[in-house]
Order: C-alpha cells, then sequence, then structure tokens
C-alpha cells in the first residue's frame, strides 16, 4: 500500500465518464473509464453504481486506500441545477467521501483543462452546446447555454444533423433549394426515398444521437461548398460565438479571458478554422486555446486547487508527462 495524500477528478458526459487519481505534484496515477453519468439520461441507481465502480478502480489501480483521498471533484453532465447536485450528493451520504466531495458541472473540467484552472470562458460544441465562464473577483460561474435538445443546443452537433435534414425534406417539398445533402443523408441513413427518414429517425433508441450524428457529413458538404449546408454551418457558428459573447458580457469585466475550445466539432479542422477566425473577427484579440488535455485532467486540477495546491510548470509538466505515459 502506497502512502500520501490523493485527489480524485472525474468528467461525466453524456456518453462516458472518466476518472483519475493523482498526488499533490501533478502525477496521475491511475485512470478508469466508464459508461454515462448524465442523470438526466440515466437512472440513479445507474449513476450511483458508475460513480462508485470508477472510483473503487482508481484507488485500487493506485494501490492506494480510501483514507488517502484529499479530495472528490466530479464535473458530471446534467449536473447544473441545484437540486440535481443534492441527488448525486445524497449518494455518497455516510461515505467517507461525504465531506470531501465537490460537484460541478462538466463545462468546469473542460475550461480547466486548457487553462489550469485559470479564470476564462469555454465553449462546447459537441452533441449539445454551452459555454461557461469562471470569474475569479466575483467567485462566480457563468453559465449559458446548454439548455438541452429540446430548448437549447443551438450551433452544436444535433442542432447542424437537425437543420440538415429538415433542409434535405424542404428541398423534397420543393420549398427549399436543391442540396448535395439530399443524397448524402439518404445514403447515411441507408434510405431509398427522403420521406423514410421519419421512420429511421423515430424508430432509433436515441433519435438525438442519431440525428447528431449526421454533423460530419454537413461539415464535408460545407467544405465542397454545398451553399445548404455552407449557411448551416456559418448559423452554427454564429449561435457558438454569441453563447461567448452573451458570457464575456455577463462576465462583466474588460479582462480579456482566455476562450477554450472544446467538444467534437472542433476536432474537425475546417469547423475550427473557420470557426476561430470568425471568433477573432466578432470579438477582436483573443486568445484561444484548443486542450493538449482532456476534461478529466481538468477535474484533477480543480480538485488539487481546491486545498490550495499551486499549478506550477513542475506539476504542469508531472500532470502532462504522467497522463501520456498512461496512454
Amino acid at each position: 500500500m502506497i502512502n500520501g495524500k490523493r485527489w480524485i477528478g472525474m468528467d461525466g458526459g453524456g456518453t462516458k465518464t472518466q476518472c483519475v487519481i493523482g498526488d499533490e505534484k501533478g502525477q496521475i496515477l491511475a485512470m478508469s473509464i466508464g459508461e454515462s453519468t448524465n442523470i438526466q439520461s440515466n437512472s440513479h441507481t445507474h449513476v450511483k453504481a458508475v460513480l462508485f465502480r470508477l472510483i473503487d478502480e482508481v484507488i485500487r489501480e493506485s494501490d492506494s486506500n480510501e483514507s488517502h483521498i484529499e479530495t472528490l471533484y466530479l464535473c458530471l453532465s446534467g449536473s447544473g441545477r441545484a437540486k440535481d447536485r443534492e441527488t448525486i450528493e445524497d449518494f455518497f451520504k455516510g461515505t467517507i467521501y461525504e465531506n470531501i466531495l465537490s460537484i460541478e458541472n462538466d463545462a468546469i473540467a473542460a475550461l480547466a483543462a486548457g487553462t489550469w484552472g485559470e479564470p476564462g470562458i469555454v465553449i462546447i460544441a459537441g452533441t449539445g452546446s454551452i459555454a461557461y465562464g469562471i470569474n475569479p473577483s466575483k467567485m462566480d460561474a457563468i453559465r449559458v447555454g446548454g439548455w438541452g435538445y429540446l430548448f437549447g443546443d443551438e450551433g452544436s452537433g444535433y442542432w447542424i444533423g437537425k437543420r440538415a435534414i429538415q433542409s434535405v425534406l424542404k428541398a423534397y417539398d420543393g420549398r427549399g433549394d436543391v442540396t448535395e445533402l439530399s443524397h448524402i443523408i439518404k445514403d447515411y441513413f441507408r434510405i431509398k426515398e427522403v420521406p423514410e427518414l421519419i421512420s429511421v429517425i423515430h424508430g432509433d433508441p436515441n433519435p438525438r444521437l442519431k440525428i447528431a450524428s449526421a454533423a460530419p457529413l454537413v461539415l464535408n458538404a460545407a467544405e465542397r461548398s454545398d451553399p445548404v449546408a455552407k449557411n448551416i454551418i456559418h448559423e452554427a457558428m454564429e449561435n457558438l460565438i454569441n453563447l461567448v459573447d452573451s458570457t464575456k458580457q455577463r462576465m462583466q469585466s474588460r479582462d480579456k479571458w482566455p476562450i477554450v475550445i472544446h467538444g467534437g466539432l472542433f476536432s474537425n479542422s475546417f469547423f475550427r478554422e473557420q470557426f476561430m477566425s470568425k471568433l477573432k473577427s466578432s470579438m477582436g484579440d483573443v486568445t484561444l486555446i484548443q486542450p493538449n488535455l482532456p476534461p478529466v485532467i481538468g477535474a484533477y486540477i480543480m480538485a488539487l486547487r481546491s486545498k490550495d495546491i499551486l499549478i506550477d510548470d513542475e506539476v504542469q509538466s508531472n500532470v502532462t508527462w504522467s497522463w501520456n505515459l498512461l496512454n
């Protein structure tokens, strides 16, 4: 058994959850991966079981002990409301973690992965979309967007996929422009006629993810200069820039916070470069960061910072080296 204090960070998204354990010097000692822990889309029993399994795994793999844990820092999607955080807190009542637990939205982890826990703004564009800003002078966390696919998620992968399907349906009706997307969407969903889209989408166990999965096709068509696809991507970027701008305005500060980009859409070089160009044109001289480390490391960094541990160059170097070693 290895002695010494330990910190656990966890990033729980809509599709998977990652957990790491490390020491105060930035050495990542173990990692575990599991299913989604979004409390909005999974049962409480499922979420609790996954959380405890991943925690137990990193403790065991690092040859540590529960008593070594100084902070358990959970950054979980679907935990933005106080009521949801209270539900998760209840999972840990009566356990050794009850009084060392912190629960935040998963956007905090994504931001910290890019800024090492320093203040800034993060824009996340994956299946959904959300922007988050941290203003240390007010000890404030500002959230903009992230209201889910029924009411929000503008500019997200789901939004792009939905707009593409709508455009294909309108073109079929003769009330929209002819677009390359019609053939692309039919091929992708393996249908012969456009109306079959309705049964294919509604018949899927997760229509939201099914629709979002079409986003890369729209990006490819836009890159090939299809006018309809280009317009969809342009609107998506404008929506995301609006999230960033609204976050910045609500932070009520003249400081030029760095802006961290995160999410599946930004892994596409065409989308990323176009977005960064449009953002700079809209907001002027901004520092854009695409993290080299995943959000789970951001959660671990926040765990260290919660105990006032300085994230200096040595800690940053240790984190990067040890994470790369694990992977």
